[in-house]
């Protein structure tokens, strides 16, 4: 399968894609020849495939690492909502970083991975992550809910029904509005446990890999083939997502009013905008598990 409503550039060669296309069908049965186990259970790393610089941690994957979080819960469940005298004007750019930020604390108070990366190539105006630089139009397509978005979350496993409709209206409410990557990636990175990793080199990858083996993920840097690369989704992580909501929410006494299957497909539908704003049409993609 390729990507419908893609509007990126990033993908396969035409000469390579019957190679890379046959290369993932192996990879069907046999996923363990790609996946490695992971050293976490709550995603934390993001979707690029690019290898990284020096040793890291293996940790499942979903766009912008915790942005995916951040994300779910200031379009959905407003658990981490800042107050409003810690953003008495109202600017949505500020309360989002502090959304952001409460995000972020909260997650590491309770022990669970917080990160992204950066790239080699990242500036003042720029971080190297395509989720957090490119969070605008990853919402405008959220808003706009192409088909392509549909049959993504289709064949990854999730009912397309299960996307409110108050998170697509909240997307394009805020997307022309939202925080720029360099506002967003030192966050993360002022709570990571760890240095946030640094990615090497340009985009090459080949293909997408959404995983749903539990426990496992796709290292950075591994394609289908030898010397390539693919964007990973870790769907059996998404649940997490849910769960950590859902225990911060009862100890707040805040009530919970979204499922855990709005909760995932809203996760799993911000990694499906990711996707098509990054990937060409001619990208495949497959699901492992």
């Amino acid at each position: 399968m390729t990507l419908l409503n893609a509007v990126g550039t990033i993908g396969p060669q035409p000469d390579s894609l019957p190679s890379v296309e046959a290369a993932l069908a192996d990879l069907r049965t046999d996923p363990g020849s790609v996946l490695c186990a992971s050293a976490n259970n709550y995603p934390a790393q993001c979707i690029d495939g690019r290898p990284a610089v020096g040793e890291h941690l293996s940790l499942p994957r979903t766009a912008g690492g915790t942005l995916t979080t951040w994300v779910v819960d200031f379009l959905l469940t407003g658990v981490l909502a800042p107050s409003a005298d810690d953003a008495p004007d109202g600017n949505i750019r500020e309360v989002l970083c502090l959304w952001l930020d409460n995000v972020c604390r909260t997650l590491a108070e309770a022990g669970l991975p917080v990160s992204d990366h950066r790239d080699s190539h990242g500036d003042a105006t720029r971080t190297g992550c395509g989720a957090a630089d490119a969070l605008g139009a990853v919402l405008t397509v959220l808003g706009d809910r192409p088909e392509g978005l549909t049959v993504l979350l289709s064949e990854w496993g999730i009912d397309p029904a299960d996307l409110p409709l108050s998170v697509v209206l909240r997307a394009r409410e805020v997307a022309g509005v939202v925080p720029a990557g360099t506002e967003l990636v030192p966050i993360i990175e002022y709570y990571a446990q760890a240095a946030v990793p640094v990615l090497d080199g340009a985009h090459g990858e080949v293909a997408v890999i959404a995983n749903a083996i539990e426990g496992e993920t796709l290292p950075w840097g591994t394609g289908p083939l030898d010397r390539t690369q693919a964007f990973g989704v870790d769907l059996w992580a998404l649940p997490r997502i849910a769960d950590f909501l859902v225990l911060v929410a009862a100890r707040e006494g805040y009530v919970l009013s979204a499922s855990t299957k709005q909760i995932v497909a809203t996760a799993a539908a911000f990694n499906a905008a990711a996707l098509l704003v990054l990937c060409s049409p001619e990208m495949p993609t497959v699901v492992l598990g």
